[in-house]
């Protein structure tokens, strides 16, 4: 191909004029590409408005019906729709892969085949995104039809460092956290949370950690001489602390569980303290609590944190070890699983909508409760008993009972005595910073399968 450039400046307007003997499926994606540089997208962050070239779009999309875009650091609330933005966006590199999402193809590294005929997109920055299975002959149509190569996915990023900055932002519960720079006051609300930070690397940071029923001797050995100095904050209600103590250690943000932020009651804490980020752990609330959701948790964190790099690591690190423990699984889902919170007059218990439940689906298990949508549950012990779990885990953590005395209490109960688990005295104690996001939860994994399946591993 020869290239040609004329620099005049008379001329007022650029102009790109190809001449080609036809068109083909290269030239023309190189012409969509060349598009692209013709478009800019409004969009916003708090009171702040911003042109962002099109070409420095990874990906556009909708949550909680808002609509939000995406650049190398950054979110923007934009005010169209996804429709109008996709009809904005024909005839250029861009495609459609759910109903809920647009993404650059320039920014693609690759795709894979995923469950129930779909496919997943792996963003360049680390993201996965799932296509959905109405748009999968859609976007293998437009990459067969440019016939993208390597030399395309890199050409726009490296152009998108010219419209860099500082500025860091990403999407939490459908709301926008921004910063210009790493925060340097954060008070986790749960050891788990401390200890993700450890392994991301920032322990500097934390001011302060509020324990929500797990204590330092629940760190894993590598993280805990790094969490030992930080101040303990003394409880309000479930290891949460109240909002005089956050608001007297100015922190520049929190972070904690789906449950840990309803006690605080998050939005007076804002009110009366504005400048304060609080981020809500997805891989908590229900029906986004799955592993994926903490994965895009630790990748969120990473970007505020300015450690990107490390959170990518770290989440293909963990994916590995679970592919590599999931590989030895012949017979998915057939052992039955009850879990044990607490209560004895009525019992509390995992369902469908935790991280738990998926952490059991993943370990080869099946959480007899898995069909209830929601979080932690009350539930009673005939329904148990007639789950028949072969298995019961029992959460130990910071309450009135220990362990072996909540497993001592169960063999004890006269519903469950039939039960296959009491039967066979098949329990597996797992601490809630095994359950809950943490460092801990590929570990969990590997508990789970070894008790599930003796001797597989």
């Amino acid at each position: 191909m020869k290239v040609t450039i004329n620099q005049n400046p008379n001329i007022k307007e650029t102009e790109v004029i190809i001449n080609c003997c036809c068109l083909d499926k290269r030239l023309k994606y190189l012409v969509d590409y060349i598009r692209q540089f013709s478009f800019s997208i409004k969009g916003h962050i708090d009171d702040k408005q911003f042109y962002i070239p099109l070409d420095c779009v990874l990906y556009i999309d909708s949550v909680d019906k808002k609509t939000f875009f995406y650049d190398e650091h950054r979110v923007f609330l934009c005010k169209s729709s996804l429709l109008e933005l996709e009809k904005m966006l024909d005839n250029t590199i861009f495609v459609r892969i759910s109903k809920n999402c647009i993404i650059n193809l320039a920014y693609l590294h690759c795709v894979r085949n995923a469950d129930n005929h779909r496919m997943e997109a792996i963003m360049s920055n680390g993201e996965r995104i799932m296509v959905g299975r109405a748009y999968v002959e859609r976007l293998r149509s437009k990459l067969e039809e440019i016939q993208i190569d390597p030399f395309h996915l890199h050409l726009s990023k490296e152009i998108s460092h010219m419209y860099s900055c500082s500025e860091r932002s990403v999407v939490n519960m459908g709301t926008i956290i921004s910063s210009l720079a790493a925060p340097k006051r954060v008070v986790p609300l749960s050891y788990g949370t401390a200890e993700l930070l450890a392994a991301l690397g920032v322990s500097g940071p934390m001011i302060a950690v509020a324990p929500a029923e797990t204590t330092l001797a629940n760190v894993l050995p590598q993280y805990r001489n790094l969490l030992e100095s930080i101040p303990v904050l003394t409880y309000q209600d479930q290891g949460v602390p109240t909002i005089e103590e956050l608001i007297h250690l100015e922190a520049d943000l929190v972070i904690g569980s789906f449950y840990s932020t309803k006690t605080i009651n998050m939005e007076t804490l804002k009110r009366r303290q504005p400048n304060i980020n609080i981020y809500i752990h997805e891989g908590t609330v229900p029906a986004h609590a799955t592993l994926e959701s903490t994965y895009r948790d630790i990748l969120n964190l990473g970007k505020l944190f300015r450690v990107e790099d490390i959170a990518v690591q770290l989440v293909e690190q963990w994916r590995r070890e679970i592919a590599c423990l999931r590989r030895c699984l012949t017979e998915e889902g057939n052992v039955r699983v009850f879990v044990y919170d607490s209560g004895k007059a009525v019992p509390r218990t995992s369902a469908g909508d935790t991280l738990e439940n998926d952490l059991i689906h993943l370990s080869g298990g099946k959480n007899i409760f898995h069909d209830k949508k929601s979080g932690y549950i009350a539930t009673d012990w005939r329904e148990i008993a007639k789950g028949d779990p072969e298995i019961i885990i029992v959460h130990q953590y910071d309450d009135s009972m220990t362990a072996e005395e909540k497993i001592a209490y169960l063999r004890r109960r006269s519903e469950l005595k039939g039960t296959s688990a009491v039967r066979n005295n098949r329990f597996l104690k797992l601490s809630l910073m095994e359950v809950f996001p943490s460092a801990q939860n590929t570990r969990a994994i590997k508990k789970m399968i070894n008790v599930f399946y003796p001797n597989l591993l």
